[in-house]
């Protein structure tokens, strides 16, 4: 363009509707709890009231033998996969012990929500609570209780030579410290603590799942389909490629909704899972929990 001309340009600098605006103002838009399929059941999941404990017993014949109760699980019926993000640590049932308040430790499906929390009642366990620690500082003296003995073994975990609480361990220096200390006007020095927080998004972490042709169907807001749809398939124990995740809108996420929290296709039958699969139940998973 020769001098004096004016660029125009039709993107850059220039206002850029959300794609999904009128979608949402006008109702049509998808969230999962908007997603209908015919003879779908509820799964609600039993939560440890325990921040530490270990599990003694778990009964789960009374739930079972309640009417419009189609499955009772509890960890030992779902292998030992693992799933999390940077590292996989967490079961998707709790096995042999619980390590924080509202793990879970039992999963039901029913054909209602009532139904499903009046079996969730009937689930009899009983836990023997051992020493918890509540400080993150006080997690890495070297007599803290060890929360994960075999941490090394985990996908993703670096290979330690005694068991820890800490994760990771990052130095950053930049300049030299001590000598702008030293010539500082004023050094101000405290230990700040906040009260705990969480994202206030509108719309409750839910999933909804079906078993149909062979593969596991999978609705659910995620930021990151790809990191959600193996963090399923990884806790259950099935091909990656037998899940199809569908991503619905997010009604709000703010950093909470990047791994999987509901897991009611653990409810599916994994031998149906595969090429040869038939059609199976339909799960949809409750927002409100047990």
């Amino acid at each position: 363009m020769g001098q004096g001309d004016e660029t125009v340009y039709t993107i850059i600098g220039e206002p850029t509707p959300r794609v999904e605006s009128r979608a949402k103002v006008s109702g049509a838009a998808k969230f999962t709890a908007d997603i209908d399929i015919p003879d779908v059941l509820w799964g609600k999941a039993l939560h440890s009231p325990y921040a530490h404990a270990r599990i003694l017993r778990i009964d789960v014949t009374k739930a079972r033998e309640l009417s419009g109760v189609h499955a009772v699980i509890t960890g030992a019926d779902v292998g030992r996969g693992l799933y999390g993000r940077l590292l996989k640590d967490i079961p998707a049932l709790a096995q042999d012990r619980v390590r924080f308040i509202g793990e879970r430790v039992a999963a039901v499906a029913a054909v209602d929500k009532e139904t499903a929390r009046r079996a969730l009642a009937l689930i009899e366990i009983e836990y023997e609570e051992l020493p918890a620690i509540f400080d993150p500082i006080a997690a890495l003296e070297p007599d803290a209780p060890i929360l994960h003995p075999d941490f090394g073994s985990y996908p993703g975990a670096r290979a330690a030579d005694e068991p820890s609480n800490g994760f990771a361990r990052t130095l950053t220096e930049r300049g030299d410290i001590n000598a702008a200390l030293a010539t500082a006007d004023v050094v101000v020095e405290n230990t700040f603590r906040l009260q705990r927080m969480h994202q206030a998004y509108l719309e409750p972490q839910s999933v909804m799942v079906a078993l149909e042709a062979g593969r596991v169907q999978v609705w659910t807001g995620s930021k990151t389909p790809y990191n959600a749809r193996e963090a399923l398939a990884t806790a259950v124990g099935v091909p990656e490629a037998s899940v199809v995740l569908h991503p619905v809108l997010i009604g709000g996420d703010f950093g909470g909704k990047g791994t999987p929290s509901e897991f009611a296709n653990l409810l599916l039958p994994r031998e149906g899972i595969g090429p040869s699969g038939a059609d199976g139940p339909r799960l949809r998973r409750g927002v409100q929990s047990g």
